[in-house]
């Protein structure tokens, strides 16, 4: 929307002290102006994206398919090709409706299109990335179509689907055979008795699969299966590996076929009673178990492994550290074996250490040059050095230094925003590893400037977006693994004399104390304490309890849960706490119906004597009413100064500030908006609206900006590119010193 102001936006004059803010009336109502995106803060969040296959092409070019929104700088949704020498093909960009996290195999085809597997789709695209409309796109009932490959006269899909959903919809049985235009080839009539996750081609005409099934074709077999794919199928009927597992029905997870071998990765412990443990060499041939190759996985068989083929070795891993064992040599734990193709010697030198926050993945391909390897994951770090998604390793499986590939990002996302009217500072925790080009493992601080602030660095533990609340000149306090922490102003580091293990899902600052939410549990640490729970206060919750806020005037707690009911069952009730004593306030008993709740980190606000509420009720104490509603602390009633909320509700709530309570909206074409309610009730404030990409999961209020703070990466009708942390005036009238 175009600003309707005939002045700039501008800075205060320079003689004012840093950070100064003034409202300065233009004679304009603040509720008739648009609203623009600010130009700071505007910090690049990240996190690592996650690469699940890598492709190397014959011209010296990768494929990276996965969950990721950018390679590097460039923006890359889901399926990005790189150059040989490591950088973003800028003449690829996917331009086809394929949502990234469904995205699980690309196949590069002789003619330099590409055919794209999604959990419940199969589309081709052009060398460039635009959809090929030349090809029928598939669908799939259920979803988790697994993996594809290429024959002579079509292509082969497998996964657990069992209807390839066209006019009419066709029954199939766990996997399907289609012609080079995407058409079914209904003579092919072949089917699996259970789940397949692989297959690959064995020549022109053969595939091998691999699952979970007991039959395929009509007989016996334990997971594994070989079948010609000419006319209706037909199984390989001399090729039968019998696979076992102690406690368990086996499982194959991963195949490659290089020349006349079969290399089978799953969960098994036996192949034709033969000890094999997750791995097994076969001839392609007859299906007979390689006698002298014998390479063991040991430990649990609880995680997945993946195989790649890099020169005459292959690359085997899942991520985690496991034993990798050649008897009679000594057993090896890597993250990734490299084992010799011909013997299953284990390649002692090569020990790459890769992971981070989560639970590493692998993916591999061949780097750019034989000895050298390109692998994928959700990693955010390679040995002590800090890395996106992809790496090239060198022949020890450590990092390449001069490798030039480009990283797998995903933006990151905000969880909470505090911001600190003292100093004029603003906290965030969320999803993000790195602000800019600096480490900032899930918590940081920005300056008044909107720049991050070097000097302070959380000295918490990996816990992923969590609570936040601030105290000016007592600390700042975040829920982490180990317990509520206490953080200096001064550097962010743990305060000594301050101590618990209490793992809290919200905080909140409110008096002389800080209160700290679980699952099942409220809990007050007084500001003067040493971290210990006030022994007085004793709040008894409900189930699922939630939406935690404190208001000054009564001095009391306020949240949502269910409570039990005298005659059976439960209800979502909001709730008025005690601060000091944690007993309900029973006088406060507002009833939202029917059994709905309060949506959104801050769908309860308090304003002066009364409190707006945002959710999923449409009747409030027996009245219709839709979101968001002001209620009166003293008993919870409706107040009948606000008109009621006509037109489009409320999603989520986010907070009330200077006469405004503000929430976000999805519209009844799928956008998401931002909006707020004035004070009186009745209608959105109609020229106040903020179009975003993604959820707005926490506002904090400085007097002039809405500091924002969710899982977007645009917003506004620019848009403007923000990753997660972005802010807007209130009004234009507004002149914002060090920020605009």
């Amino acid at each position: 929307m175009p600003r309707t102001s005939a002045l700039p936006l501008a800075r205060v004059a320079s003689g004012l002290a840093g950070g100064a803010l003034l409202s300065m009336s233009l004679g304009l109502a603040a509720q008739n102006l648009p609203v623009s995106v600010l130009a700071s803060p505007n910090v690049d969040l990240a996190e690592p994206g996650h690469v699940r296959q890598i492709v190397k092409q014959g011209d010296g070019q990768w494929m990276l398919v996965g969950d990721f929104r950018r390679m590097g700088a460039t923006a890359r949704i889901g399926i990005a090709r790189l150059q040989a020498d490591g950088s973003v093909d800028p003449s690829f960009v996917n331009l086809a409706d394929i949502n990234a996290s469904l995205v699980e195999q690309v196949q590069p085809l002789s003619d330099g299109r590409y055919r794209v597997l999604s959990i419940n789709r199969v589309q081709t695209l052009l060398p460039g990335g635009a959809v090929d409309p030349s090809f029928t796109s598939l669908l799939f009932n259920p979803t988790f179509a697994r993996s594809m490959a290429e024959v002579d006269d079509g292509f082969i899909v497998v996964g657990n689907f069992t209807q390839v959903l066209k006019t009419p919809a066709t029954a199939v049985a766990r996997i399907a055979k289609f012609n080079g235009d995407g058409t079914l080839a209904t003579g092919f009539t072949f089917g699996l008795s259970g789940n397949a996750h692989v297959v690959r081609a064995t020549s022109p005409t053969d595939v091998v699969v691999g699952g979970n099934f007991t039959s395929a074709g009509g007989q016996a077999r334990t997971a594994l299966a070989r079948l010609s794919t000419i006319g209706a199928g037909t199984l390989a009927a001399g090729w039968n590996p019998v696979l076992a597992r102690v406690g368990g029905a086996p499982l194959v997870e991963d195949i490659v076929v290089v020349g006349d071998a079969v290399y089978v990765a799953g969960r098994f412990d036996s192949v034709d009673g033969i000890a094999r443990s997750r791995l097994v060499k076969l001839a392609l041939a007859d299906g007979a178990v390689d006698a002298g190759w014998n390479v063991s996985v040991g430990g649990a068989q609880t995680t997945a492994l993946r195989l790649a083929v890099q020169g005459d070795h292959l690359l085997v891993g899942s991520g985690q550290t496991q034993s990798f064992a050649n008897p009679p040599a000594a057993a090896l734990l890597r993250q990734v074996a490299r084992v010799s193709l011909a013997t299953g010697t284990i390649d002692a030198a090569f020990n790459p250490l890769y992971g981070g926050a989560g639970t590493p993945t692998f993916a591999a391909a061949e780097g750019d040059v034989p000895s050298r390897v390109l692998i994928g994951g959700n990693f955010d770090q390679v040995g002590a050095v800090s890395r996106f998604g992809t790496a090239q390793l060198d022949a020890t499986g450590q990092l390449d230094p001069l490798s030039g590939h480009a990283e797998a990002i995903d933006p990151g996302s905000v969880a909470r925003v505090a911001f600190d009217a003292a100093n004029r500072r603003t906290y965030l925790t969320g999803s993000f590893l790195r602000a800019g080009s600096a480490a900032r493992r899930f918590v940081l601080r920005l300056l008044p400037s909107g720049l991050v602030d070097s000097a302070w660095r959380a000295q918490t533990d990996d816990r992923i977006r969590p609570a936040l609340a601030i105290a000016p000149g007592q600390g700042v306090f975040v829920a982490a693994n180990f317990g509520v922490a206490r953080l200096d102003e001064v550097e962010g580091n743990l305060m000594p004399g301050w101590n618990n293990s209490f793992v809290a899902n919200e905080l909140v600052v409110g008096g002389d104390a800080v209160y700290a939410l679980s699952f099942n549990q409220l809990v007050r640490l007084p500001l003067s304490g040493n971290g210990s729970a006030d022994p007085g206060f004793a709040a008894i919750l409900g189930s699922s309890p939630g939406g935690l806020a404190y208001e000054a005037l009564g001095n009391s707690l306020l949240l949502t849960m269910f409570v039990a009911q005298p005659g059976g069952g439960s209800q979502a009730r909001l709730v008025r706490l005690d601060a000091l004593t944690g007993a309900v306030i029973p006088a406060f008993a507002p009833l939202l119906e029917t059994n709905a709740g309060v949506v959104g980190a801050q769908g309860i606000a308090v304003d002066g004597d009364g409190l707006w509420v945002a959710g999923n009720f449409t009747r409030v104490n027996g009245v219709p009413r839709a979101s968001p509603v002001r209620l009166m602390l003293a008993d919870g009633e409706i107040d009948p100064a606000v008109a009621p909320t006509f037109g489009t509700a409320f999603n989520n709530g986010l907070g009330f500030n200077r006469g405004y309570f503000y929430g976000f909206l999805t519209t009844s074409g799928g956008a998401i908006e931002m909006r707020r309610m004035p004070a009186t009730g009745g209608e959105f404030d109609a020229a106040w609206r903020l179009a975003v990409n993604g959820a707005v999961n926490s506002v904090a209020f400085d007097g002039v900006r809405l500091i924002l703070g969710g899982d977007f990466d645009r917003l506004g009708v620019g848009p403007s590119i923000r990753q997660g942390i972005a802010a807007v005036l209130e009004a234009e009238r507004i002149f914002a010193d060090d920020y605009e």
